[in-house]
């Protein structure tokens, strides 16, 4: 996957709200399957990761069946 296109998709994780990121997560975790990606993502978006997904995720009641954010 092109880095241009790894950088767009972390543009959008930082501002998506709700379901769509839930669904632009789902993507990240689909591109660190392939080594070259991962390297990318890791090495130039790991602070958004920390800060857009895993706060995100941190926030998620997983007991509600809608995923609603606290």
């Amino acid at each position: 996957m092109p880095k241009d296109t790894i950088n767009e998709l972390f543009e959008l994780v930082e501002i998506a709200e709700d379901k769509s990121k839930i669904a632009l997560i789902d993507l990240v975790r689909l591109i660190l399957m392939y080594e070259h990606s991962a390297a990318h993502v890791v090495n130039k978006h790991w602070q958004s990761i920390e800060v857009s997904i895993f706060g995100y995720l941190q926030c998620m009641d997983i007991k509600d069946a809608e995923n609603k954010i606290i």
